[in-house]
């Protein structure tokens, strides 16, 4: 809110739905969640609850809130929460209390705010909303608990009091109003204990042709929607014909639930591949990040597979025109396109169009020669780092380190470090494993991000998998002590897990540990997301593979 006041042009509350709401969304969709407040019984269970949770997750409802109960009484609601408790202590329910004490004088559409949130804190994971309407000018909603892997095994360490079921502001707009400024106004409040709830209204169009509906504008609730396939269809023709009208906000919303609804089984994977079909036109960065974490997510489930040529020509498709369009000159770029074309030009390199590969190394070779001259853009430094060291060899790697070293500015720094691990010589990468845990090369809370940096390379995964199993009991010892890095080793390492032969080693290892420490958590999780992974690659392989093949890749 602050940075949004300052600088109005950069979109924070845009960036916050694909970098905060669509992130944790992820996490939060897994059977080993947890709500987002849980009592502790002891100290190292506080790192265990510290998590995207406690910030994405609590940002996000709090988002919601502000929406539902309107700007004004909501900043007149934390006054008198900060007046009633200053120089006091406080519990989120004093904030409850407050919050809905303020809706009553000013007659909002909630008065009982502890009621509604209790739903959204006390339970673990989120609803997937469905919206049906028909030809009487009538729209359905139910509701229903969203679990990346509905066959997933509950742990039963958190239980809902609620039967998982919550309150849930809904909003609309349709094909004919096409108005995404909803306000608390535009809210309907759908209680816990309904089954469903009709809303008839005269301005929702007959549901045929490319007519629709959209719900959630502005993706201010913390739910994901779906709808009947007709709907989705009408949904993917009007980003064919014309994204523009369907607000940003709405477009990364429509590919990040179309995606993981497929990836749950809610949704049939043929649509949500439809929903990326209109990208060569797409110019905004809110919608090709959230386009670009969901393919992110399929190139790394198919990296090691035969379709992944295809997927290769696909992306290179859906890329080419952007980035022949913004370049990698970054001059007089806005924050936003500046975020645009550091994302184009990662995607450009990665999947392998030519014209980016030569910049980057022609770049890279310029500050080589000319060491204390960078010039490189900040915005592509990532992409351009990583290109040429990845496609060069050891002369540019000792380079990148020298830099690392040299480097007094800890973006900088960071960089370099993720850059480093991009190299495709197997012995470089094993050498660069044994200095992450060498303190006199690289700083002891750098040393977990090298080790994930590394798993994330194609060449490095199996090296960085078989030097953790290798180095457990150092790593245990010295990150295993109630430390947040240590699960980020943990699910960093196994993320990409795929197939059966990961499962089982991933299985034996941890059934050979007697002391798994804070870890065991996260193990709990890569082993559940494994298992999603699999079943993922099952169903969807070979609806992928039919959909590129019609598609002429």
């Amino acid at each position: 809110m602050g940075v949004d006041e300052v600088h109005p042009d950069w979109k924070m509350f845009e960036q916050f739905v694909v970098e905060d709401l669509q992130d944790v969304f992820n996490f939060d969709g897994l059977i080993s969640s947890h709500p987002v407040y849980v009592p502790v019984a002891h100290p190292d269970e506080i790192n265990e609850i510290f998590d995207r949770i406690s910030y994405a997750k609590g940002a996000s409802i709090i988002r919601m809130m502000r929406f539902f109960l309107g700007d004004n009484t909501f900043k007149n609601g934390l006054t008198r929460y900060l007046n009633k408790l200053r120089y006091g202590a406080a519990f989120h329910d004093d904030l409850w209390f407050a919050l809905g004490n303020q809706s009553m004088i000013e007659n909002s559409l909630v008065h009982n705010v502890k009621e509604v949130m209790d739903t959204w804190t006390l339970q673990m994971n989120y609803p997937v909303v469905k919206v049906t309407y028909n030809s009487a000018g009538q729209i359905t909603i139910s509701q229903h608990r969203y679990l990346q892997d509905y066959n997933a095994t509950d742990p039963g360490k958190y239980t809902s009091p609620f039967g998982y079921k919550w309150f849930i502001p809904f909003a609309y707009t349709t094909s004919t109003e096409m108005r995404f400024n909803v306000t608390s106004d535009d809210v309907m409040m759908m209680s816990k204990d309904q089954d469903s709830v009709a809303i008839r209204d005269s301005n929702i169009p007959t549901p045929n042709g490319n007519n629709w509906v959209i719900g959630n504008p502005m993706q201010y609730g913390y739910y994901r929607v779906n709808y009947d396939d007709r709907n989705w269809r009408a949904l993917i023709e009007q980003l064919k014909s014309d994204h523009g009208v369907v607000h940003a906000i709405n477009r990364a919303q429509i590919i990040n639930d179309a995606w993981s609804l497929a990836r749950s089984g809610d949704l049939d994977m043929s649509l949500a591949l439809r929903t990326t079909e209109y990208l060569n036109k797409e110019r905004e960065w809110i919608p090709w990040s959230a386009a670009s974490s969901q393919l992110g997510f399929v190139g790394s489930m198919l990296e090691r597979h035969p379709l992944y040529g295809s997927f290769t020509k696909f992306m290179q498709n859906k890329t080419t025109s952007a980035f022949n369009e913004l370049t990698m000159n970054n001059t007089g770029a806005t924050h936003l396109e500046s975020y645009l074309r550091s994302t184009i030009t990662s995607l450009a390199c990665d999947y392998g169009i030519q014209s980016c590969i030569d910049e980057a190394k022609r770049l890279f070779k310029d500050w080589m020669a000319k060491p204390e001259v960078n010039p490189i853009d900040p915005g592509i430094k990532s992409t351009v780092y990583c290109v040429a060291i990845g496609e060069g060899g050891v002369d540019e790697w000792d380079f990148a380190w020298s830099q690392y070293q040299a480097a007094n500015l800890a973006a900088e720094k960071s960089r370099l470090l993720a850059a480093l691990s991009c190299s495709k010589e197997t012995w470089i990468l094993s050498r660069y494993l044994e200095m992450a845990i060498d303190a006199n090369q690289i700083r002891r809370q750098d040393s977990v991000s090298v080790i994930v940096y590394i798993s994330r390379n194609t060449i490095g995964r199996s090296l960085a998998w078989d030097f953790f199993r290798a180095k457990w009991d150092f790593l245990l010892n010295d990150f295993g002590t109630g430390s947040f890095s240590f699960s980020s080793l943990i699910s960093g390492i196994t993320s990409s897990f795929n197939t059966q032969f990961d499962l089982e080693q991933l299985t034996e290892f941890v059934n050979s540990k007697q002391d798994l420490g804070s870890g065991a958590r996260a193990f709990a999780q890569a082993l559940e997301k494994t298992k999603s992974n699999i079943n993922w690659m099952n169903a969807n392989v070979p609806v992928i593979e039919t959909w590129l093949h019609d598609q002429g890749y």
